[in-house]
C-alpha cells in the first residue's frame, strides 16, 4: 500500500512537472499577431468587428492567456498570420466555450468557415479535438515566393460564465506531439484515480463500512469531473448531448461538495450533537438543489442568462464548504481524534488549490498561471484522496487491530466463563459422588453386614429365608458395586488423593478383572499431578475411561492396548484394539456419550484426535492434548 501511493505521488509530480511546461506559452513573433476586442454590449457583427479593426479599436494580445473571470461580455480576437510553407492550427486552450464562429478574411471580408462549441455537438469542431483547433491557409506555395498574410476572424462567447483563454499557434506536428504528451500526463493522473477507486472498493467489500462507500463516491465523482473539466467527457461520453455539455462540470461540481461534506462527518465521526451538523446539514441540501437547478431543461440562451448568479452561488457555498470543514476537524481535533488529523493533513492541498480555481475563475491575474489554470484543482484532489487513503488504511488496520482485541477478549472470557461452569460442575459431581460414597455407600455397607451376620450366626434360619437372604446380599453388593462406579465417574476422586498414575492403573486393573478385554498399558509420567488443574485431569480420565469403555462394549475386542505420555507441554493418548473397528461415519452411541463428547474436551483444550482403522481388524486412537493456559 505504501509503494502504490508513493509510486502515485511520484506520477502526481513528474506529471506537474510535464503540465506545467506543455500548455500554451507565448507566439513567437514569427507566426503571427493576435489582436483583442471585447463587445461589452454583444451586439457587433462579423463586418462591424473587422471595422473596428481597420479602426483600430482592437488592442494587441499581450502575454499568452487571458483571464476574464465572471463576464458579460463576447470577445473578437484577430489573426494576422505570416506565409508559412507547413500546415498550421490555431490553438484555443479552452475545452469550454459556448459558442465558438471562426471566420475567413480571404478577400477583406468576413466568411463564416467554422460554428462550433459547447451549445453544438461535438462533430461540428474542425479538428476532433478537447480544444478548440482551427486549421490555418498557409499563405505561400512550396517553391514560389510568399504571397500575403493570412487573417482571421473569431468571435468567443461565454458570456455569465467564467472566461480564461489562451492562444497558441502551432505546426501539425508540434499539436499532436504536445496533445499526446498532455494525454499522458492526464491518463497518469486518471489511472492514479482509478487506483484509489479500486482500493476503496477492496476496502467496502472486506469491511461493509458505509464509509469505505462514501470514499468511492467522492473518487468517482472527482474522476468524473476531472473527465468533464478537461474536455474529455464532451468528446468521448457524450458528444451528441448539447444539454449536459455546459452542465456537466456544476452538476458534477455539486455532487462531489455533497458527498465531500457527507464522507467528512463519516470519516471524523460528526454527530448530531455537534454545533456544525445543522449548517452543514443546510450546505449539503443547497448543493443537491443547485446540481438540480443546474439540469432544468432550458434552451443554450436561456441557460446562458441563468449561469452566471448560479455559478456565483456554487463558489460561494464552495467557500463555504472550506470554512465548515475546517472548523468541523478542528473541533474534532480538540476533542483528541486522530482520524481529524488525516482529515486536515488531506483536506488542505484541495482548499489551496481550490482557492487558487476560485480566484482563477474571479479573474484574478496574481494566481493566473499556467499550472494552476491547468491542473491545480485536478492536482489537489488526487493529493487528498491519496493522502485519504493513507488515513483509511490506517482506519482499516485499526479495525482489524479492535476487531483481535475484541475477539480475543471475548475468547478469553469464554474460556473464563466455561472454566467456572467446569468448575461448579466438579464440585456438583463431587458432591453427589462423596454423598453416594459416604451415606448411601456407608448404608449399602451395614445393610450387608447385618444380612452377612445372620447368615454365619448360631442362631436357626429356615433354609428358604436363608435363600432369600443370600439372594438380598447379592443384590446389595451389586447396588453398593454400582454406586462406588458410579461415583467414579461422576468424580474420580482417586485423582486428587492417589495421583493420575495410580487412578489410571487400578482403572485398567478393573478392566482385567472383567475377564472380557485383555488390556495391556504403559503410563508414562503423572507421577506428581499437583500443578495441574483437577477438572483438567478428571477430563483426561474421563476421555480414557470412555475410549476403553467403548472397546469393552461395542468393539468386541478380545485384546487392546492404552498408552499415556505426559510431556513437557501435551499429553499423548493412544488407545489400539482389536475389534470389528469403528464404522465411517463415526456417529453418537445410543448406549454411551461417545465420540463426540471425546471430541468436544479434547476440543476445549485445542487438542487432536486422530482415528484410523487397522488393515486387519480394529482401530487406533490417537489423541494429542496441549498443556495450553486452558488446561493449566
Amino acid at each position: 500500500m505504501k509503494f502504490c501511493a508513493g509510486a502515485l505521488l511520484l506520477l502526481l509530480f513528474l506529471g506537474g512537472n510535464f503540465a506545467y511546461s506543455s500548455p500554451y506559452k507565448l507566439i513567437p513573433p514569427k507566426t503571427g499577431s493576435i489582436f483583442m476586442l471585447e463587445d461589452r454590449n454583444i451586439d457587433l457583427g462579423p463586418e462591424a468587428a473587422y471595422a473596428k479593426y481597420i479602426a483600430g479599436g482592437f488592442r494587441a494580445w499581450k502575454g499568452h492567456q487571458y483571464n476574464a473571470g465572471f463576464t458579460r461580455s463576447v470577445y473578437w480576437l484577430l489573426l494576422d498570420v505570416p506565409p508559412n510553407p507547413d500546415s498550421l492550427f490555431f490553438v484555443l486552450g479552452d475545452a469550454h466555450l459556448n459558442d465558438v464562429r471562426f471566420y475567413e478574411l480571404a478577400s477583406g471580408k468576413p466568411a463564416l468557415k467554422y460554428q462550433t462549441g459547447d451549445h453544438f455537438k461535438f462533430k461540428q469542431r474542425p479538428v476532433p479535438c478537447r480544444l478548440f483547433v482551427f486549421p490555418l491557409i498557409s499563405g505561400s506555395i512550396p517553391g514560389i515566393a510568399p504571397i500575403r498574410n493570412s487573417r482571421y476572424l473569431i468571435r468567443i462567447d461565454k458570456h455569465n460564465e467564467s472566461l480564461q483563454m489562451s492562444t497558441e499557434i502551432l505546426t501539425r506536428a508540434s499539436f499532436y506531439a504536445k496533445q499526446a504528451k498532455y494525454n499522458l500526463i492526464n491518463g497518469i493522473l486518471s489511472g492514479a484515480v482509478m487506483v484509489l477507486l479500486l482500493f476503496g472498493l477492496f476496502l467496502f467489500i472486506t469491511v461493509k463500512d458505509r464509509l469505505y462507500l462514501y470514499y468511492i463516491l467522492y473518487v468517482l465523482l472527482i474522476c468524473l469531473w476531472i473527465i468533464a473539466d478537461k474536455g474529455y467527457g464532451y468528446q468521448y461520453l457524450w458528444p451528441d448531448t448539447v444539454y449536459f455539455a455546459s452542465r456537466s462540470r456544476p452538476v458534477f461540481n455539486c455532487l462531489m461538495n455533497f458527498v465531500l461534506l457527507h464522507f467528512m462527518q463519516a470519516f471524523i465521526g460528526q454527530t448530531k450533537a455537534s454545533k456544525l451538523f445543522l449548517p452543514i446539514l443546510v450546505l449539503k441540501i443547497s448543493f443537491i438543489f443547485l446540481a438540480l437547478l443546474f439540469l432544468v431543461p432550458v434552451s443554450p440562451p436561456g441557460y446562458a442568462n441563468l449561469t452566471y448568479p448560479m455559478l456565483v452561488l456554487m463558489l460561494s457555498l464552495g467557500l463555504f464548504t472550506c470554512i465548515f470543514i475546517f472548523a468541523s476537524v478542528i473541533q474534532k481535533i480538540k476533542a483528541g481524534n486522530k482520524q481529524a488529523w488525516f482529515y486536515l493533513i488531506a483536506i488542505s492541498p484541495l482548499v489551496f488549490f481550490g482557492l487558487a480555481e476560485l480566484f482563477i475563475h474571479a479573474g484574478s491575474k496574481e494566481v493566473s498561471n499556467s499550472y494552476l489554470s491547468a491542473f491545480g484543482i485536478q492536482t489537489g484532489l488526487i493529493l487528498e484522496a491519496i493522502i485519504l487513503t493513507f488515513g483509511l488504511a490506517q482506519r482499516f488496520n485499526s479495525y482489524r487491530l479492535e476487531r483481535e482485541a475484541l475477539l480475543q477478549a471475548i475468547n478469553i472470557k469464554q474460556q473464563e466463563i466455561t472454566a467456572g461452569f467446569i468448575d461448579t460442575q466438579e464440585q456438583e459431581r463431587r458432591k453427589i459422588s462423596d454423598q453416594l460414597h459416604d451415606d448411601v455407600g456407608s448404608m449399602l455397607s451395614i445393610a450387608t453386614w447385618q444380612i452377612s451376620s445372620v447368615l454365619t450366626g448360631e442362631g436357626y434360619v429356615k433354609e428358604s429365608a436363608k435363600e432369600k437372604l443370600e439372594e438380598a446380599e447379592e443384590v446389595l453388593k451389586n447396588v453398593a458395586q454400582a454406586i462406588r462406579t458410579l461415583g467414579h465417574t461422576l468424580s474420580p476422586w482417586g485423582i486428587q488423593k492417589y495421583g493420575m498414575n495410580k487412578v489410571l492403573t487400578d482403572l485398567v486393573y478393573q478392566i482385567n478383572l472383567s475377564e472380557k478385554t485383555a488390556l495391556e498399558y504403559a503410563i508414562i509420567g503423572f507421577e506428581s499431578c499437583g500443578h495441574y488443574p483437577i477438572p483438567f485431569l478428571n477430563d483426561i480420565y474421563r476421555i480414557i475411561q470412555e475410549l476403553l469403555t467403548n472397546i469393552i462394549k461395542h468393539a468386541c475386542a478380545s485384546n487392546a492396548y492404552l498408552e499415556v505420555v505426559e510431556h513437557s507441554d501435551h499429553v499423548n493418548i493412544i488407545v489400539e484394539d482389536n475389534g470389528k473397528g469403528i464404522e465411517f461415519p463415526f456417529s453418537q452411541t445410543s448406549s454411551g456419550i461417545g465420540l463426540d463428547s471425546i471430541r468436544s474436551k479434547i476440543a476445549y483444550f485445542n487438542g487432536k484426535m486422530e482415528i484410523r482403522r487397522k488393515s486387519e481388524h480394529g482401530t487406533i486412537v490417537v489423541i494429542e492434548i496441549p498443556f495450553t493456559t486452558t488446561s493449566i
